[in-house]
């Protein structure tokens, strides 16, 4: 069956997409009828509701874990995990004229181990863990055409870059490793809803607004801030880093630096506000 997700996850006609569709354990997604939600029981029960043709969306629904290998999306997709929700490879889009949204939601905790539309941008992509974190664990590139919304703790265990139009980090956390977060196009912003720990260089650009709360720089790191607001809400820290802010962004020849809290940083330069 085809699964919408590339042929690693597809499986025999026989086996309905699934590899032990009695567990709460999936290894393939399957495809469904539009606006059809499909939970483990109905699954493992009910192979008739299949479909080889993709339908405006999926969703997948289990009370336990999730586990995909190598994803590639030709619809949007919803995956929501009562437990631990992992994909072991990368994630890209199959077309770029087809919406490619993908939603993980996870019970426990979500664990991206490849790059995210590196080869072929998501559309969209929103993330949540609500007992535990999301994690990008091994780096490299998490990559939208629109929006990333990272609720819950966010953390990542290698270098990563982020790109896409708005990007928002509503509960923090900790970014290993050199960061990149880059807000494209006109209206795009940079929003760390809650505090961020930055344990190598931190480089965020944003067209419009790079909006942050409290911020924890490493020992010795170098960062740059670039935004037509760059606000910093909560307070600015790492005692031998040091920092550039450039107000006005890329577009803009001035715009305004805030800093509402406490700065205890090596240097600090402001450009533009």
């Amino acid at each position: 069956r085809n699964s919408g997700l590339g042929r690693e996850n597809d499986q025999a006609p026989d086996s309905g997409g699934l590899s032990n569709p009695a567990s709460n354990t999936f290894i393939s997604i399957v495809r469904g009828y539009q606006g059809k939600v499909f939970n483990d029981a109905e699954v493992a029960q009910n192979f008739a509701v299949l479909t080889t043709t993709a339908p405006a969306d999926v969703a997948v629904t289990t009370t336990g874990n999730q586990t995909y290998s190598t994803v590639e999306l030709s619809t949007d997709v919803t995956l929501t995990a009562g437990g631990d929700l992992t994909i072991q490879g990368d994630v890209d889009s199959r077309e770029q004229t087809v919406s490619s949204d993908l939603t993980i939601s996870a019970g426990n905790n979500a664990d991206l181990q490849g790059n995210v539309g590196g080869t072929s941008r998501l559309t969209n992509l929103t993330t949540d863990a609500t007992s535990g974190t999301v994690t990008f664990s091994s780096g490299g590139t998490v990559q939208t055409i629109h929006i990333q919304t990272h609720n819950g703790t966010t953390n990542t265990s290698a270098a990563t870059t982020f790109n896409g139009h708005t990007l928002t980090f509503a509960d923090g956390g900790s970014l290993t490793g050199a960061t990149a977060i880059t807000a494209e196009g006109e209206g795009g912003d940079i929003i760390l809803g809650g505090d961020v720990t930055f344990t190598g260089n931190a480089t965020l650009i944003a067209d419009d607004n790079v909006l942050m709360q409290g911020v924890a720089l490493a020992a010795g790191s170098s960062n740059t801030f670039v935004g037509e607001v760059v606000r910093f809400s909560g307070a600015l820290s790492g005692t031998t880093a040091d920092v550039e802010v450039r107000a006005g962004g890329r577009n803009q020849p001035s715009g305004v630096t805030e800093f509402d809290n406490t700065v205890n940083v090596g240097t600090l330069q402001v450009f533009g506000g």
